[in-house]
């Protein structure tokens, strides 16, 4: 007899665990016959959820049908009402709406906003005040100067409720056919789902209205409201009268899209089988108390017969995995990383090492990818931890999907993974590998409340080439790295030697940076501002310079944006700010009491939360008037967070200082920069001033920069002045001040005041004999 046979004869011998086996055949047959009417009953609820999303499809589809039919309607009697006035010989221009809401032809105002504009787009009139009285430049307008059918913009945001407003509008034509604007009927999305509660679409059921472009214009989710998502139409299509399986918040459910034809929009209704199954676990939970109520007496048999037993042997059992289960824990923590569960750099160590071995024995290469996210950092502050944690298992997601199976990806730091690509020999097939990361990097990631974009910078060292060891090889890879995050960011870089060397440059310019304020090596020379009337001195601008020890003064290019970087410039804009407020008291003190100081805030010194404390406390110890005091700014600083920096701007100005908007015309600069923040002076880009006499664009935007900061009360400053005729063109277009090469370079403060007194005794009757001035400088002017 097999010696299996021979035990198991021997394990039955044994009465106690004879009735065991029957007890547990007795428990296997009540359950099996519990769950399988269970399963019964839950077929039969998802077969009721997929009916009832079709017949809430169906209802929700002629609910909007019907208002979509009174929208559609008012759009086609203002068309109509435009037209009719052009065959009576009135402009397109002239009113219809008042004449439709008098006779009762348009929606209930309460609900419904009906406007219409221009063919600039500037509303002409409307039913009710518009948060805007322009629609230019918005998806739904643009998309009417070329289609003759109705559109669905996305939801308009109104800055007054806090609210969104839903547009559907129609092109209006002139007579001859030409584009004369738009009809819009602007209606809040929340009137689209507000009758469909949580209680008829369930905790996680969906409901709301999807654009033939892919975008919700409205999706309601529970109790919850959003817009903006996007979702495959292809497939939505075809789930009309089947709905479509999904999975949505980690549950399956069904969804059903069906198409409206006065306008290009999808009723979306998507119920959840958890939902649908609720009612049926209820339902079951009579048969499980019953089930339930036999197996506790086949368990009080089992219990009495075997507890001693069963008890001794469970926890010998239960030690056993438990020690198991702590030692697989204890190693999966030491070598994993618990957030993306990713390997951690104690794993990629071991690894990488015996990969080292490997390939000296064989004679092969490979290659190290040192990757760190670009900007992650903003992002974590803005958004908060969690959800940069959201963008690090997400990132490590994508970089898993486009390695093969054979790579390494580990994650060694905070935004920092490395990948060992093995069995390598060309630097080709290394460049392919990390343009797939770069495309698989740069896609938009979803996070909760935004949508951003991320991209990495990638440094590739080759084994044995660039390190025969783990810690030569993230060196190198790491050097590479910094090069390309110098490059601009968003690339990828091969070490070398040469990017060797140029580390150790960096590493010796931060080491000296960082110990050049407490040894007193900074130093801030002076640019005059000349008032373009009087030609007098009536300003200085305050620019700080590097007087490195054993090599001379650094040109700014070459340590600011070090010292942006490692955040040094917030204590050395600090300091520039107190030694100019000195500065310029001193100079009063001299006999020049109506100066000015203009002092240039970086970035990092904008968002520090004790700016205003330094201000304050700067203004305090020099005793300088604050009225004298201008601080400039460039706008790529005010878009990072404009609440804040609107704050920011009332409160420097609140202290009596005023504040300046540097370098105007460039990068983000518009009209409604200078509307919504409180600016006293405006500065025109030297580049601007450069190109105004042989470019007739540079020419053209300085003379609207001079009237614009003139209409607005604003005292407009040009930089770059290098030439008389430079001077003479500002001056005959009433530039209020002027500043350049053309009147000094930037002096110390000695020079600057010898500048001062000597400009002050040869100053010319008027602003027409301006004159250059002879001394030069030894630093160029570098923001």
């Amino acid at each position: 007899m097999p010696i299996r046979y021979r035990a198991l004869r021997a394990l039955l011998a044994n009465s106690s665990v004879a009735l065991s086996v029957v007890g547990v055949l007795l428990l296997a047959t009540i359950w099996w016959g519990t769950f399988m009417f269970a399963e019964f009953e839950s077929e039969a609820a998802t077969r009721a959820t997929r009916a009832s999303t079709v017949e809430l499809a169906e209802t929700y589809e002629a609910q909007v049908a019907r208002t979509l039919r009174e929208i559609g309607h008012a759009l086609r009697l203002v068309r109509h009402a435009v037209a009719q006035q052009q065959a009576l010989g009135r402009g397109v221009g002239a009113p219809v709406l008042p004449a439709l809401e008098a006779n009762e032809l348009l929606p209930p105002s309460l609900l419904f906003t009906i406007a219409r504009t221009d063919e600039h787009g500037a509303v002409i009139e409307s039913t009710r005040p518009l948060p805007d009285t322009s629609v230019a430049g918005m998806d739904f307008f643009e998309q009417q100067r070329d289609y003759d059918s109705p559109v669905v913009g996305m939801p308009w945001r109104d800055p007054a409720t806090g609210g969104s407003l839903l547009p559907f509008s129609y092109r209006v034509s002139a007579a001859d056919g030409a584009f004369a604007g738009i009809a819009v009927v602007l209606v809040d999305p929340e009137f689209f789902v507000a009758s469909f509660d949580q209680a008829r679409i369930g905790t996680h059921g969906r409901i709301g209205l999807l654009g033939a472009d892919g975008f919700c214009r409205i999706l309601r989710q529970g109790g919850a409201s959003s817009s903006g998502s996007q979702v495959d139409i292809e497939r939505l299509a075809r789930s009309a009268e089947t709905p479509a399986t999904i999975e949505w918040d980690g549950a399956r459910g069904y969804l059903s899209a069906r198409p409206l034809y006065d306008f290009p929009l999808f009723v979306v209704v998507g119920l959840s089988e958890a939902d649908g199954l609720a009612a049926a676990g209820a339902a079951n939970g009579s048969h499980i108390r019953r089930a339930l109520f036999g197996s506790a007496l086949v368990l009080l048999v089992l219990g009495a017969l075997g507890r001693v037993g069963w008890t001794m042997q469970r926890a010998r059992t239960r030690a056993a995995e438990e020690q198991a289960a702590h030692a697989a824990r204890v190693e999966h923590l030491a070598f994993h990383d618990s957030l993306t569960e990713l390997p951690n750099r104690a794993y990629f160590t071991r690894f990488l090492t015996q990969t080292i071995a490997l390939s000296k024995r064989n004679g092969r290469q490979f290659g190290v990818f040192l990757l760190d996210l670009d900007r992650f950092k903003v992002i974590n502050d803005t958004l908060g931890h969690g959800a940069g944690d959201e963008l690090l298992r997400e990132i490590s997601s994508r970089l898993k999907s486009v390695l093969r199976e054979s790579d390494f990806v580990a994650r060694i730091g905070g935004d920092e993974f490395v990948i060992l690509v093995p069995e390598t020999t060309a630097e080709r097939q290394l460049s392919r590998v990390a343009e797939r990361i770069l495309e698989a990097t740069s896609r938009p990631v979803s996070l909760p409340g935004s949508e951003v974009r991320v991209t990495v910078s990638i440094g590739i060292a080759l084994f044995p080439d660039d390190g025969g060891d783990h810690e030569a090889l993230l060196k190198h890879a790491d050097v590479a790295m910094y090069h390309a995050k110098a490059e601009g960011k968003n690339n990828y870089q091969f070490y070398s030697e040469k990017l060797n060397e140029h580390s150790l440059g960096r590493l010796a310019l931060e080491a000296d940076l960082a110990s050049a304020l407490n040894n007193n090596e900074f130093v801030v020379h002076y640019q005059a501002r000349v008032d373009a009337r009087s030609n007098q001195i009536v300003g200085a601008e305050a620019l700080v310079r590097w007087n490195r020890p054993g090599v001379g003064l650094v040109p700014p290019l070459e340590f600011i944006p070090v010292a942006e970087e490692t955040g040094q410039i917030v204590e050395i804009g600090k300091w520039v700010l107190r030694e100019a407020c000195r500065q310029c008291v001193a100079w009063h003190q001299e006999g020049f009491p109506g100066l000015r100081m203009s002092v240039n805030l970086s970035a990092r010194q904008f968002s520090d939360r004790v700016l205003l404390d330094d201000l304050q406390s700067a203004l305090q110890q020099s005793r300088m008037p604050p009225e004298l005091l201008e601080l400039e700014i460039t706008e790529s600083m005010l878009m990072r967070d404009a609440e804040q920096a609107k704050r920011v701007l009332g409160a420097v100005r609140g202290l009596g200082a005023r504040t300046a908007l540097d370098d105007f015309g460039t990068g983000y600069s518009s009209l409604s920069t200078l509307k919504h923040f409180p600016f006293d002076v405006i500065k025109i880009d030297a580049a601007f001033v450069r190109g105004a006499l042989a470019d007739q664009q540079d020419r053209s935007l300085t003379d609207a920069v001079i009237a614009v900061g003139h209409a607005l009360g604003l005292r407009v400053v040009a930089e770059g002045v290098e030439s008389a005729e430079h001077a003479q063109f500002l001056r005959a277009r009433r530039c209020d001040e002027l500043q350049g090469y053309f009147f000094n370079r930037p002096l110390p403060a000695d020079e600057f005041a010898a500048l001062l007194r000597g400009w002050q005794a040869d100053a010319p009757a008027s602003a027409a004999s301006v004159q250059p001035i002879r001394r030069t400088g030894r630093a160029g002017k570098i923001k």
